[in-house]
C-alpha cells in the first residue's frame, strides 16, 4: 500500500505562499519539452485533425440525466461552489454509476490528500479521475501524489495541471505535461485554478498552448483542456492549431442562480449545452466557422 504523501519528504506548500514559485510557462519549457518549432496549421492539416471529445460538469443526478439525454461524451462529477475539482458526494457518484452505465463518467476528486482518501470509493464503472496538484511544487512530490490515489480497476487516473499555477501553488504546465510524460502516465488535463471569469488563454499564450498540445501528443499523452472556455474561443484555438482530444466545459453552458454573477454555480441551461453538443457532432463544421457569443464564463 501506497505511503501516503503526507508522511513524505514531499512539503505540500500552503496555497498563500507562492512567490517563489515560476512564472507562466515559459517558451524555454516548451522548447524544452518539444523538439520543434511550432508552426500555424493549415486549412488541410485542420479538416485531417480528429474531432474532439466533449466532456461536461455536473454536480448532480439532475443535470446528469440532462447531459446525458443530449449526447455529451464525457458526463464529469465536480461542485463548483466548492473549488475547481471539489467533488461530489459518492452517493452521487454511486447513483451516477447505476443510471447511467452505459455513459463515460467522470469524477474530480480533489487535491493532495483528499484525493487519496475517497478514490476507493469511485464505483469500477466510473471511466477517469481527476486529481490537482495545488500545493505540490516538486515533480517528486506529484509523482507521490499520483502514486497514492489507489484508483479500482478500469478507472483511469487524470492527473490536472493548472494554467494559473501561481495561485495554487504548483508546477507550471510545462512541467507537469513533463512529469506526466516521464512517469508514463497517459492522460492530462489542463484548468483553470481560480474560477473568477479568466479563461485557459488569459494565463497561457495560444502558441504556447498549441505547442503543449503538441508535444502532448507527440509523447502519446490524451489531453484535455478546460478552464471557463467558451464555444467561440474553441473555435478560434481549433482554427489556430489548439486542437486537444478533449474539451472540458461547464460555466459556458449555465445561467447564474437569481442574484449571482457566476454562472458555472448556476444550473444547466438547454438550449446552451445544445450549442456545444452541436458544434462537436461529425457532421457539423462549427468548430471552424462559428461559436458562442456568450460572455466568459466563471
Amino acid at each position: 500500500m501506497p505511503v501516503p504523501v503526507s508522511q513524505r519528504a514531499c512539503k505540500v506548500a500552503p496555497l498563500h505562499h507562492a512567490a517563489e514559485q515560476r512564472g507562466p510557462t515559459s517558451p524555454a519549457d516548451v522548447r524544452r519539452l518539444s523538439p520543434y518549432n511550432f508552426r500555424m496549421p493549415s486549412s488541410n492539416t485542420l479538416s485531417a485533425t480528429p474531432r474532439p471529445k466533449l466532456l461536461v460538469s455536473v454536480r448532480n443526478m439532475h443535470e446528469a440525466i440532462q447531459v446525458a439525454d443530449s449526447g455529451v461524451d464525457v458526463i464529469d462529477f465536480k461542485e463548483p461552489k466548492e473549488g475547481a475539482l471539489a467533488p461530489v458526494s459518492p452517493k452521487i457518484w454511486h447513483d451516477a454509476a447505476a443510471a447511467l452505465s452505459h455513459h463515460q463518467l467522470s469524477a474530480a476528486l480533489g487535491e493532495k490528500e483528499d484525493a487519496a482518501s475517497i478514490a476507493p470509493e469511485i464505483p469500477s464503472t466510473f471511466r477517469y479521475a481527476k486529481v490537482g496538484p495545488s500545493g505540490v511544487r516538486s515533480r517528486d512530490c506529484l509523482r507521490d501524489l499520483w502514486d497514492s490515489v489507489e484508483l479500482p480497476p478500469g478507472v483511469e487516473l487524470v492527473p490536472v495541471s493548472y494554467a494559473d499555477h501561481l495561485p495554487a501553488n504548483c508546477l507550471a504546465p510545462a512541467d507537469v505535461l513533463e512529469t506526466v510524460i516521464t512517469t508514463g502516465q497517459k492522460r492530462l488535463l489542463l484548468d483553470t485554478f481560480v474560477k473568477s471569469g479568466e479563461s485557459l488563454t488569459d494565463h497561457v499564450p495560444v502558441e504556447q498552448l498549441a505547442a503543449l498540445v503538441q508535444t502532448a501528443h507527440q509523447a502519446g499523452i490524451w489531453l484535455a483542456l478546460a478552464g471557463s472556455i467558451r464555444l467561440s474561443q474553441v473555435t478560434r484555438l481549433h482554427r489556430l492549431g489548439v486542437t486537444p482530444d478533449c474539451w472540458g466545459v461547464r460555466g459556458d453552458i449555465c445561467r447564474p442562480a437569481f442574484g449571482e454573477g457566476v454562472r458555472r454555480t448556476g444550473t444547466i441551461h438547454a438550449r446552451l449545452l445544445q450549442a456545444w453538443v452541436d458544434a462537436f457532432k461529425p457532421s457539423c463544421d462549427a468548430l471552424t466557422t462559428a461559436g458562442s457569443e456568450s460572455r466568459g464564463p466563471r
